[in-house]
């Protein structure tokens, strides 16, 4: 008797999870991760093994996109420590390096500026994405490109 509850509980549990929103379309996608230093790639060719892999993924017959991202999309940790105007932020504020057109791929509605691009390399003017909520808490009332 105590099997068949547990099960069900069990189970219960497993639907609700499918009803949380977790921020971005999860049909269709496929997420994995991948550390290419423990496959025997060195730093200085990482960023080209990286591309070369999201270059190859997106050729694949009925992909639509591919793209890369540091995080996990679901837990992991805190990012850097990050300051606004020298104040500090959240220290629940999470920093993912992510590839180019990330926002597309995940189908995560952007409310306004653009996606990642390959133009944005090293070397070029820094450009970042913020959500709403941390917009609203560290950017209210003024204009966060200065």
């Amino acid at each position: 008797m105590l099997m068949l509850v547990a099960a069900g509980l069990f189970v219960r549990t497993l639907s609700n999870l499918q009803s949380i929103q977790l921020g971005f379309n999860r049909e269709n996608v496929l997420l994995f991760q991948l550390n290419a230093l423990k496959a025997g790639h060195k730093e200085p060719e990482l960023s080209a093994f990286y591309a070369g892999l999201r270059r190859q993924f997106g050729e694949i017959p009925g992909v639509k996109a591919a793209t890369l991202s540091e995080g996990s999309m679901v837990g992991g940790e805190t990012g850097l420590p990050l300051t606004v105007g020298g104040t500090p932020v959240s220290p629940d504020t999470r920093i993912w390096n992510v590839g180019p057109e990330f926002f597309r791929t995940m189908q995560i509605p952007i409310l306004g500026g653009r996606d990642f691009e390959e133009r944005d390399r090293p070397g070029t003017p820094a450009v970042v994405v913020v959500n709403e909520k941390f917009a609203k808490a560290n950017f209210s009332g003024r204009n966060p490109l200065g």
